[in-house]
C-alpha cells in the first residue's frame, strides 16, 4: 500500500496487480489506496512476464491478457525471506536478523560510547544489511546503506581477527 501511494506521486497512474481477492493490510492503507484517484486494482492476478525488449513496455498476466505498462515495481508482503538461517544465526519473532552490539566499547567512567562490530549477527563474522534486519525502513536506498556500514564493519573485524 505505501510504495503504490509513493509511486502514485510519480507516476500518471498506477495499478496493484493482486494474487487474491482482498489486502491484509490495515483498514486505513487500503482505504487510502482504494480511494486515491491515480491507483487502479486488479484483484486475482499475477503477472506471468515482463515484456519488452530494450525497456519495459507491458506485462502478460497468467491467463494470456496482456496489459501496456511503463514500469514494474515489485512488492510482496514484509516476510523477510531469512527460513534458511533460522537454525544458524538469531532471527526475532518476525523473522528479521538481529543484529548484536559486540564488543562494547566503555569510556573512563565505565560508560557506553560505542559498540564494535554493530551489524554483526549471533555467529561470529556474520554480518547483516539490507531489509532482512530493518523492520521499518525496508526500502533501496536504507538497503544500501545498511550495505555499507555492514562493509566497514567486516573490514574492521578482518583486521582485528
Amino acid at each position: 500500500m505505501e510504495e503504490a501511494l509513493v509511486l502514485a506521486k510519480f507516476a500518471s497512474e498506477v495499478t496493484i496487480v493482486h494474487r487474491r481477492d482482498g489486502f491484509r493490510a490495515s483498514k486505513i492503507m487500503q482505504d487510502r489506496v482504494l480511494d486515491h484517484p491515480k491507483i487502479k486494482v486488479k484483484w486475482n492476478t499475477q503477472v506471468e512476464e515482463v515484456l519488452g525488449d530494450n525497456k519495459v513496455e507491458g506485462v502478460k498476466f497468467i491467463g494470456g491478457e496482456t496489459m501496456p505498462v511503463d514500469g514494474v515495481f515489485v512488492a510482496i508482503g514484509h516476510s523477510p525471506a531469512t527460513n534458511v538461517f533460522a537454525d544458524k544465526i538469531d532471527l526475532d519473532n518476525r523473522g528479521f536478523v538481529k543484529k548484536k552490539k559486540r564488543g562494547e566499547i566503555l569510556n573512563e567512567k565505565g560508560e557506553i560510547t560505542g559498540y564494535k562490530y554493530n551489524m554483526m549477527t549471533s555467529a561470529e563474522g556474520v554480518f547483516v544489511a539490507g531489509d532482512v534486519h530493518d523492520l521499518h525502513y525496508k526500502q533501496a536506498i536504507t538497503a544500501a546503506a545498511y550495505g555499507c556500514e555492514a562493509a566497514l564493519e567486516i573490514e574492521k573485524w578482518l583486521e582485528e581477527n
